[in-house]
């Protein structure tokens, strides 16, 4: 099932289960990340011009430490080549994705 589309059927039992899992373990999911979007025309532009350098991209869970979103729940987007973090040209590693909105 790797490296391929799923079915919307696979998907939306995939979330529920998060979200049973979290609420099991005494999350308040109603204060908690369902899910982070980002805008298409940056994620594919940003995307677009890591490309080069990149063989794959991981998506990291991560937690906001401060600000509004303290304690919530996002999502990184790295890119990684050869099993590394992606570095560009100048042999500088390339900044990860983030600051998707969060939802609810």
């Amino acid at each position: 099932m790797a490296n391929q589309p799923i079915s919307v059927v696979t998907a939306r039992e995939m979330i529920q289960e998060y979200i049973t899992y979290m609420t099991n373990h005494e999350i308040d999911m109603g204060a908690q990340t369902h899910n982070v979007g980002f805008g298409s025309a940056a994620l594919l532009q940003w995307m677009h011009d890591v490309e080069p350098y990149t063989d794959e991209f991981r998506i990291c869970m991560g937690v906001y430490n401060a600000g509004p979103y303290q304690g919530r729940i996002t999502t990184i987007i790295w890119p990684y080549n050869s099993g590394s973090p992606a570095i560009d040209e100048n042999e500088k590693e390339i900044e990860p994705f983030n600051e998707g909105d969060l939802e609810p």
